[in-house]
């Protein structure tokens, strides 16, 4: 009995102390307030662009000025998925510019990718390099309105939408000489 009470005492008396006995690395729950303007202090300081399966287009504006000349490669970060009925779905991103007056538009594929497994993010990078040589030059100089266009479509269009959310994060464009 002797050898039943010690380890009894011993685990009553860390508990008792406040000895923690876990890892230091562990990560320690935040209170639901502070988590929560953690979240909107992180979206504001990062973008993001949600699709749904009600709302499957998003955009961003596109600073072609910014943009370096020997820019080719787009780099998409879907940061979110949840997708509990594992829908497949593909994702398409365009470019689209409206010139000056707006009464005219042109719309780039850049290129499209899926998800796999349906219901996790991932990064995708696409070749943007067509897609951007195809901005006329009247267009770098007009100040047209360039915008990234993402639209959420089901792989089998026969099937009906199950509820989606992604959120995109703000795409990356780099060169493809590194």
């Amino acid at each position: 009995m002797g050898k039943i009470i010690l380890p009894a005492l011993m685990i009553w008396a860390f508990g008792f102390l406040g000895v923690e006995c876990g890892s230091a690395n562990a990560p320690q729950p935040q209170p639901r307030e502070q988590s929560r303007e953690m979240r909107s202090d992180e979206s504001a300081a990062n973008p993001v662009v949600v699709l749904t399966d009600k709302q499957p287009r998003g955009s961003w504006v596109v600073n072609v000025d910014k943009l370096a000349r020997d820019t080719e490669v787009l780099e998409v970060a879907i940061t979110k998925v949840v997708n509990q009925g594992m829908t497949p779905v593909e994702i398409h991103v365009f470019l689209v510019i409206a010139e000056k007056d707006k009464s005219r538009s042109s719309t780039k594929l850049i290129g499209n990718f899926s998800l796999y497994p349906p219901d996790q993010p991932g990064s995708f990078l696409l070749n943007a390099a067509t897609a951007l040589n195809q901005i006329s030059s009247a267009s770098r100089n007009s100040k047209a309105d360039v915008r990234m266009v993402f639209e959420m479509k089901r792989v089998d269009e026969t099937k009906t939408w199950t509820p989606i959310e992604l959120q995109i994060a703000e795409p990356k464009w780099s060169s493809a000489r590194k």
